[in-house]
């Protein structure tokens, strides 16, 4: 068994995932609204501040976090960001849950993918 050739038919197989091409399809509406996609690139700048913050060891930033709180009942409101956001959650979940399996078979301790969040 080629490790590569196998990497190769997960990648299609993740491709022709329901959970991939509904993430495709709603990532294409969020890209046609320009509002839409304004909203969500924005949300992501915060997030991956209050990540890179939380990473260095830094204090949670209050008016950051409320920025981000603010925006999050904001783009509640327009279904297509939820269903995006979930959807992206999802992908997110099922990555994390192939590298553990394949974190657990070569015995990588990729535990702190199990406290990560969408």
């Amino acid at each position: 068994m080629n490790p590569y050739d196998l990497a190769h038919q997960l990648a299609h197989a993740l491709a022709q995932s329901d959970e991939y091409q509904q993430f495709q399809a709603l990532k294409e509406r969020i890209n046609a609204d320009e509002n839409a996609k304004k909203m969500v690139d924005a949300y992501k700048k915060e997030q991956f501040k209050m990540q890179a913050a939380v990473l260095s060891g830094k204090p949670a930033d209050p008016e950051l976090m409320e920025n981000l709180k603010r925006m999050g009942l904001v783009m509640q409101y327009n279904q297509d960001i939820s269903a995006y956001l979930m959807a992206e959650y999802r992908m997110n979940q099922l990555m994390s849950d192939i590298f553990k399996i394949l974190g657990d078979a070569v015995q990588i301790d990729l535990g702190f993918l199990e406290n990560q969040e969408g």
